[in-house]
């Protein structure tokens, strides 16, 4: 008899690490099922329990031998055989590279137990169901576990599908798409520090003397000839900002390469070209980009920047988002070439007027490099590292403009436009310290109170009435944040998003919470309020979301983190609502399948909002958040 197990996932867009470049990835996690013997006890452990025969582990390890996908579709199997001497009960899986008792999950081979599932980074890792044989004293001889899937391709959460993508989980630069091709490189594949998945490209800077230069690049065609060749190209990837970085005061002149692109002659003669640098001394650089149309001389055209710089001390050791967006001119004279760079989410240089154009020439844009040379060079060695990069040929939608945005310069809570204010603030107010831009954030003042009581900041908004919102905000977690053991009730407010009343039951809302784990690490709950009903329904619970990072989600101590929200009422009577959240530009929730609002609902829209709230179960100290570049959405930005 074959017993057969099955794992089948659904990867969204703006997907995490689990399935990448053709490769399930699941952050060098080994996931391994055993047999039990009959008398499983499901509070204790897989060690206490399982038999050791030949072969016990039905295995597929992921971090040795990876999943590859073909087609549209992928699966593996492992199968391993057993003597008639030994007779399982279950079957379980195990995470080998946890605790070897770790469990996760169990079937019963009669059938009687399970279905159970597992999800992993708010993904559904796998599922087993009950096995059913009918018959328990069948001795199986063989046993199977397999994983099937789909690829959904690269998406932005719009529908564009890059160009080109590579989160390097090849393990080298031999990744093609569409004729995109990694070329020379002095940048090498590591593993030391990556954003997802197991691998990033690292880019060394040895340490050199005062006045001598380092060179580190990786080149790219983006297309393999002239004639496919884009004249408007999308870059985008994520930059780690070297935990030593400084630039060095070898005159403010000097500059640091960050990105090159040019048609087919990388010189001084005959194509265009573009190149942006990082330039400055010190803590801090400014952009500067570069500008060739077969002149012979590179037209530095700085003028562009906005002020906010490319790289900070700042930023040291953290993963900061690129994009670029270029496109050349229509004709010499027409002023209407494109040249924009974003760092996170700031613009920090844009052009639309450029005469980037050269007659006779090639006006393209087909080969480039990443980083190159560090015309300042650095004392000690430097690295940089980047993951997840990607190309469009196809605009993906970044200059959606937000129906409103604060980022709190006023000084306090005045600012009001497009129908979206501030109101009822409880605990609140607008400071000039820790802002993550400019001068001024938002604070939430939380007091310090005795145990059994409860405290409450909250920041309240208005909106026009809308089906579908985005909301985007930067949200700091005090250095001092701890989630104190209260026996009645252990749950933080984050945020709400309602139409006609928050409090009127039966009316659709949005709802997430951080629930206790220990004194130092919250999760997440999301939770929303479907039309008619009184009660919240529960959609996740289980996700980190603050404390010891062990994810490139987790919200850190002591700095901000960015948290985006989707929310969308759907069509009356139909399960197809929507509730999305992303941290830190990882996706941790992804539910479109939410019967939202009924047909006899009157108020099918969202209206307000609130940021923060009730923390019921209080803190011991006084605490402070800080919210800052708050905006809210009612076109797709695509995320």
């Amino acid at each position: 008899m074959a017993l057969a197990l099955s794992r089948t996932w659904t990867v969204y867009t703006s997907a995490i690490p689990l399935l990448r470049n053709g490769t399930i990835n699941v952050e060098g996690h080994s996931f391994k099922a055993v047999l039990l013997n009959g008398s499983y006890d499901p509070s204790a452990g897989v060690d206490s329990q399982r038999t050791d025969v030949a072969a016990y582990a039905i295995g597929v390890d992921q971090t040795v031998s990876p999943l590859t996908l073909s087609g549209d579709s992928v699966s593996t199997t492992s199968t391993v055989s057993w003597d008639g001497s030994y007779s399982p009960r279950y079957v379980a899986i195990y995470d080998d590279s946890s605790p070897s008792d770790y469990l996760l999950c169990v079937a019963d081979m009669g059938g009687v137990q399970g279905p159970c599932s597992y999800r992993l980074d708010s993904q559904d890792l796998f599922s087993l169901s009950g096995i059913t044989s009918g018959v328990e004293s069948v001795v199986p001889t063989t046993a199977s576990l397999i994983f099937t899937g789909y690829q959904p391709g690269i998406d932005t959460g719009s529908g564009i599908t890059a160009h080109f993508s590579d989160g390097f989980e090849t393990g080298n630069f031999s990744h093609t798409e569409n004729t995109f091709s990694w070329g020379f490189s002095d940048a090498t594949v590591e593993t030391t520090v990556k954003r997802t998945g197991s691998y990033s490209a690292e880019f060394l800077y040895p340490g050199t003397a005062s006045g001598s230069y380092t060179n580190t690049e990786l080149f790219f065609d983006v297309t393999n000839s002239a004639g496919t060749a884009p004249s408007e190209v999308w870059f985008e990837w994520y930059h780690y900002v070297p935990t030593n970085f400084t630039m060095r005061s070898d005159g403010y002149n000097w500059n640091n390469k960050l990105f090159a692109i040019w048609a087919e002659d990388y010189s001084t003669s005959g194509d265009v070209q573009m190149v942006f640098e990082f330039a400055g001394s010190g803590s801090t650089t400014e952009v500067r980009a570069l500008m060739m149309t077969g002149t012979g001389d590179a037209a530095n055209v700085a003028a562009y920047k906005t002020g906010s710089p490319v790289f900070t001390t700042a930023m040291a050791g953290t993963w900061v988002r690129m994009r670029i967006h270029l496109k050349v001119g229509t004709a010499a004279g027409n002023f209407d070439g494109v040249a924009e760079l974003w760092r996170d989410e700031e613009l920090i240089y844009r052009a639309t007027d450029l005469d980037w154009y050269y007659t006779g020439g090639a006006n393209y844009l087909r080969q480039g490099y990443l980083m190159g040379n560090a015309n300042t060079g650095y004392d000690n060695d430097t690295y940089f590292y980047i993951d997840d990069f990607k190309v469009y040929t196809t605009d993906p939608g970044w200059n959606v403009v937000p129906l409103f945005a604060d980022s709190f310069e006023t000084g306090d809570l005045s600012l009001s436009y497009n129908g979206v204010s501030w109101s009822a603030p409880n605990d609140t107010s607008v400071v000039a310290s820790n802002a993550r831009t400019g001068t001024s954030a938002l604070q939430f003042y939380f007091q310090g109170v005795p145990t059994g009581t409860d405290w409450s900041a909250e920041q309240r908004w208005s909106m026009p009435q809308t089906t579908e919102v985005w909301v985007e905000y930067y949200l700091k977690v005090p250095s001092n944040y701890v989630h104190r053991d209260e026996p009645d009730t252990q749950h933080h407010k984050l945020w709400a998003i309602w139409g006609y009343d928050y409090a009127l039951s039966g009316r659709p809302k949005v709802v997430a919470e951080w629930w206790r784990t220990s004194d130092s690490i919250s999760y997440w709950r999301f939770l929303y309020n479907p039309s008619g009903s009184g009660t919240s329904q529960q959609l996740e619970v289980g996700t980190q979301a603050v404390g010891v990072p062990a994810n490139s989600w987790d919200m850190p101590l002591g700095d901000y983190s960015q948290v985006r929200i989707h929310a969308d009422m759907g069509t009356p009577d139909v399960a197809n609502g929507v509730y999305q959240v992303w941290i830190n530009g990882v996706q941790i929730l992804n539910r479109s399948d939410l019967l939202m609002i009924d047909s006899v609902d009157p108020y099918q829209y969202f209206s307000a909002g609130y940021l923060m709230g009730y923390t019921n179960g209080g803190y011991d100290n006084d605490t402070y958040f800080y919210v800052d570049d708050f905006k809210i959405y009612t076109t797709n930005p695509n995320w």
